[in-house]
């Protein structure tokens, strides 16, 4: 899809700008993502400080393992949990 900005990124992943931040930092030290730049104005010129573009590396991503993953509770379990929660709160 080309160099996306942190904004652009963070409105397709539905996530807030500071998270889209962080992921990008962790995956630019990974090596997954690269900068690519930094964003023109529509006359192709660039003024003052720009927003930077991020893009993929070709390093693939690793799979990811859902059989690490423990089961989810059950509704009986999640009952249990929130009856624990509630009770040491009035105790």
């Amino acid at each position: 899809m080309g160099p996306k900005t942190q904004s652009q990124i963070a409105a397709a992943a539905k996530v807030t700008v500071s998270c889209a931040c962080k992921c990008l930092k962790l995956r630019e030290s990974s090596g997954y993502v690269r900068r690519a730049g930094r964003t023109v104005n529509s006359k192709g010129i660039s003024i003052g400080k720009q927003p930077w573009l991020y893009a993929r590396t070709i390093k693939t991503l690793p799979e990811l393992r859902t059989d690490l993953l423990p089961d989810p509770p059950s509704a009986n379990e999640l009952r249990d949990i929130m009856n624990a929660i509630i009770r040491r709160k009035n105790s």
